[in-house]
């Protein structure tokens, strides 16, 4: 029996630029490191995703792929392939070591080192979520940021003035 020929579809290959691990984190679950360092500013992964519209926001509430989803253009839903939806969230400035950006029109996410990253380092960002979200994932909800004592009598100031008015 013959096999038949299938249909060749072009596309440009879709390379790690940095060799990256995931392991499991007591706490935390998958976590993304770095296996060699990677410098400030270099784009470490561009990850293709799954888009889902709106109408599959419900669906996917409560589900084990929630929270590994991300926010894509109001309630549009994208699953991030590659390593993309395993890294975690950081509240620490010391932690958060990259940011992404999604490129629409080539329909990739691309992870960029905001410092340089030692190897072995795990790769962290900011989930951009509301405080109250944070419990929902046993994750503790970030702390006010502490205000200084003459932001604080800027806020006095302000209070009396409005009363005054």
């Amino acid at each position: 029996m013959k096999k038949k020929k299938s249909a060749k579809v072009k596309h440009k290959k879709i390379r790690l630029a940095f060799p990256l691990y995931v392991k499991r984190i007591k706490g935390k679950g998958w976590a993304v490191f770095c296996s060699s360092p990677i410098k400030k500013g270099q784009i470490f992964e561009r990850c293709p995703y799954i888009y889902l519209p709106a109408k599959f926001w419900n669906r996917l509430s409560d589900t084990p792929i929630e929270p590994y989803r991300f926010s894509y253009h109001g309630y549009s839903t994208a699953v991030l392939l590659g390593y993309g939806s395993l890294y975690n969230h950081s509240h620490s400035e010391d932690e958060i070591n990259c940011e992404w950006e999604l490129d629409r029109k080539k329909k990739l996410y691309y992870f960029t080192a905001t410092k340089d990253i030692p190897a072995n380092t795990e790769i962290c960002h900011d989930y951009s979520w509301e405080p109250e979200d944070f419990p929902r994932w046993g994750i503790p909800a970030p702390k006010p940021a502490k205000s200084s004592s003459k932001s604080k009598e800027q806020t006095k100031r302000k209070k009396r003035s409005q009363k005054k008015k």
